[in-house]
């Protein structure tokens, strides 16, 4: 028996509080969780599952991927969540790179996930597909072990895997262990100050690392967790208004669109929330305070391969002090060599909750996670760029990817960003670019997508000349769109790759 399932076992014994898991139609008791990881392992024997395998979960009801994702991890199952609307062709490389040995879904009459196990069924080298039901929605699918698949052994301390953004590029799948897991967890009811009994309202999809951390927190901690991933932030309104949280981690997005439909009355007093997984501007940050007056705000600062690095109360600063918990964290120029105060260059990470490395790709995770002359142990390079600032606090300047140079001048995206978001009316600003040809003196398109309030008129001329009197001009964005809301991963961060497709790189 694993912490996990040992932790679901406590909990059933103490018998604290009726609900442990709250869904939009569901709830399940303690004694239900038992039952169900208890129900889960004996149908997991029959179709010979072994700790170390990998289950592929597409789940569309948020309360069946709680149970999905609590059966797998009580039983030493390896997981992989991701979305029942990710096309078939990309749910079948996920399903051969993770070295699947089934799924668990709630929706097989879903179109994509139908054509998937269609796909898997037919497959010459694949064993007979075996179903068992796990409960009156989850099926389980089991596909067998092809050895022509098992060209790739993973670590033997593997305890489940994510998927990375991919807002910004191809998503990948980060290994973690069983005693990172924990850690995560545990860093999270020590940061946060929760207590046994705290109600957390999750948003966020469990594909997400915030999202799965809510599961691990609520289990080591003896929470309760209320879910939903609905589309309409009106429902996440309502459940703050009426009911009575703890806490709430939210992304800048769910933060945004919060702000757009809350009216004063609607906001609680929670004991914090968080603002994760990107920036959200100085006008949004003081909105929001404005809204939860009395509430601990914090916003964090990690990577899904780190968990968290930094975290950060302080509501009239941009940087962060020392890293959180065990984690470690330097800040390294071109040479490799640790910056002083006023430089900038790459953060690089160490410590518990660290990745394993990325499943099956040892040449990329030796690019990612290594050794560092200079340093001790083995240390993850963010790919985002920080400056050092006085008492050794660091601030964040932007992405690898966000940070562009043009006539000779290196700035980020953001700076374009935080320009556009003081507009007022502004209610979402995403700067992306396109590469062009060398005939293009640029070298890219840079283009802004603006998400505006409908009852103010912006018009594009407004905007850019806007840009022109309050950025420099290397700066300057060649065009605006307005959009009236922007693509999202499976993770909720908006899809920066699907933007640059729009940008039209005749102009």
């Amino acid at each position: 028996m694993n912490r996990w399932a040992k932790a679901i076992e406590a909990r059933a014994k103490i018998h604290s509080y009726p609900i442990a898991i709250r869904g939009s139609e569901l709830s399940l008791s303690n004694t239900d969780l038992l039952e169900f990881t208890k129900k889960s392992l004996n149908k997991f024997r029959e179709v010979r599952l072994e700790p170390q395998d990998r289950i592929l979960i597409v789940c569309k009801d948020s309360l069946s991927s709680v149970l999905a994702v609590i059966g797998l991890l009580s039983n030493d199952i390896v997981g992989l969540s991701i979305s029942p609307r990710t096309p078939v062709l990309q749910m079948l490389k996920y399903f051969d790179t993770f070295l699947a040995s089934g799924i668990v879904t709630d929706c097989e009459d879903h179109s994509e996930v139908r054509r998937l196990l269609e796909l898997l069924a037919t497959r010459q080298d694949q064993a007979p597909l075996k179903t068992i039901n796990l409960n009156l929605s989850l099926k389980l699918f089991v596909l067998g072990k092809p050895q022509s698949r098992l060209e790739y052994t993973p670590p033997s301390e593997l305890g489940w895997t994510l998927l990375t953004s991919g807002s910004t590029g191809d998503a990948k799948i980060v290994m973690i262990s069983q005693d990172d897991l924990a850690h995560r967890a545990e860093g999270e009811i020590r940061d946060f100050g929760l207590r046994q009994g705290n109600r957390i309202l999750n948003a966020l999809p469990f594909s997400h690392d915030l999202g799965l951390n809510q599961i691990l927190t609520t289990l080591l901690g003896d929470l309760q967790l209320t879910i939903t991933q609905s589309p309409f932030i009106t429902k996440v309104v309502a459940l703050l208004r009426d009911g009575d949280f703890n806490g709430l981690t939210g992304t800048p997005h769910l933060w945004v669109e919060y702000l757009r439909h809350a009216k004063s009355s609607d906001c609680p007093k929670l004991d914090y929330l968080t603002i994760s997984g990107g920036l959200l501007s100085a006008k949004k940050y003081t909105n929001l305070k404005a809204c939860f007056p009395h509430t601990r705000i914090i916003r964090t600062y990690g990577q899904t391969e780190t968990f968290r690095t930094f975290l950060s109360d302080d509501p009239d600063g941009a940087s962060f002090a020392q890293p959180i918990g065990g984690a470690m964290a330097n800040v390294l120029n071109d040479q490799l060599r640790p910056c002083t105060t006023g430089e900038t260059g790459e953060l690089v990470h160490q410590g518990s909750g660290t990745m394993m490395g990325y499943f099956a790709d040892p040449q990329l995770t030796s690019k990612k996670l290594g050794p560092i002359e200079g340093l001790k142990g083995s240390w993850i390079k963010t790919g985002d760029y920080f400056s050092i600032e006085a008492g050794q606090r660091f601030l964040f300047q932007g992405r690898r990817d966000h940070l562009i140079k043009r006539y000779e001048q290196r700035f980020s995206l953001n700076e374009v960003e935080h320009s556009i978001e003081a507009l007022a009316g502004i209610r979402e600003v995403v700067a992306a670019i396109v590469k062009t040809d060398e005939s293009n003196p640029k070298g890219f398109v840079l283009w802004a997508f603006v998400v505006s309030d409908s009852n103010h008129k912006l018009d594009k001329a407004e905007i850019l000349r806007h840009c022109k009197e309050t950025l420099m001009y290397w700066a300057w964005p060649d065009g605006v769109t307005f959009l009236t809301k922007f693509p999202l991963t499976g993770s909720g961060k908006v899809d920066r790759v699907a933007l640059s497709e729009q940008i039209p790189i005749d102009k």
